[in-house]
């Protein structure tokens, strides 16, 4: 992540360093929690993590609580940016981004 809170983009990748992008889900019926993360350091073309992830930012304030019964909560963490939201803040490039890290990340510690 740059100074100014924008994800570099892949020409800035090399200047700035890797990104790393961590998501976990939590609760539902189930109240099960999914984790994963990616660190754009690993990969052979960053450049789709890295717009996305700019897309995303700046991460939204959580809204005032509201009643969801059994709805997920999300942590999102890109670089130095974190954020927890309830489920219905996680929206557009947020969204897709939050949800392609538990589809294609590692889970953490392996």
């Amino acid at each position: 992540m740059s100074r100014t809170g924008r994800v570099p983009g892949a020409a800035e990748a090399r200047e700035v360093g890797p990104v790393r992008i961590a998501v976990s889900r939590s609760g539902g019926v189930a109240g099960m929690v999914r984790r994963a993360e990616v660190d754009t350091d690993g990969l052979d073309d960053p450049a789709p993590w890295l717009s996305l992830a700019d897309r995303a930012v700046p991460l939204p304030e959580p809204p005032a609580p509201g009643r969801a019964r059994d709805a997920f909560t999300w942590t999102i963490e890109l670089g130095d940016h974190r954020a927890v939201l309830p489920d219905r803040a996680v929206t557009g490039p947020l969204r897709d981004l939050a949800e392609r890290t538990l589809a294609h990340g590692r889970s953490p510690g392996r």
